[in-house]
């Protein structure tokens, strides 16, 4: 039997634990953030975005885990409403299902990010390679720079030098360092 590289590395990929764990969680919240959240809302009967009054005590602190929620009193459960299985925010709304519509924002962040670095980095690279000489020194170059810089650092460095920028400016300035 021949083997070829793609086996091999496969064979490899198997006998790693890590990375198989590391696949098999990240497959598993694509399919929370998928599936996961229509579904969540479907059978518990809870929205990510509708609020719930009765899931805030008469004292105002939100349902625990498990719970289900108040009866007009504020006080007595009502047993004959679904439970709120991570329980509730401090404005009533259901936390499993927003949790799992959380997951669905993050991985589109995620996977959007990584594409967009990946289109210029692939764009940057072939551009470099096919022509070749001060072209490929500048990108090179360009390239060590960024990387030099640790992400966090620079971004604590522009926030203290952009003192005067309002709290939103500074959110896209961290998300894009």
């Amino acid at each position: 039997m021949i083997v070829t590289g793609r086996t091999r590395a496969w064979r490899r990929l198997r006998r790693d634990v890590p990375a198989m764990l590391s696949i098999g969680i990240l497959i598993l919240l694509i399919i929370i953030a998928t599936v996961g959240a229509p579904l969540a809302a479907h059978f518990t009967g809870h929205p990510p975005t509708t609020q719930y009054p009765d899931a805030i005590s008469i004292d105002g602190l939100p349902i625990g885990i498990m719970q289900r929620p108040y009866l007009p009193d504020g006080i007595t459960t009502d047993e004959s409403a679904p439970r709120f299985i991570l329980g509730a925010d401090q404005l009533g709304r259901d936390q499993l299902v927003r949790l799992f519509y959380g997951a669905r924002i993050s991985l589109i962040v995620a996977f959007g990010a990584t594409g967009l670095a990946m289109l210029v980095g692939v764009s940057l690279g072939l551009l470099a390679g096919y022509r070749g000489g001060w072209l490929d020194g500048l990108v090179g170059r360009a390239i060590e720079t960024a990387m030099a810089f640790p992400s966090l650092l620079l971004a604590v460095g522009l926030s203290v030098v952009a003192g005067s920028l309002k709290k939103k400016e500074l959110v896209y300035i961290a998300l894009f360092t």
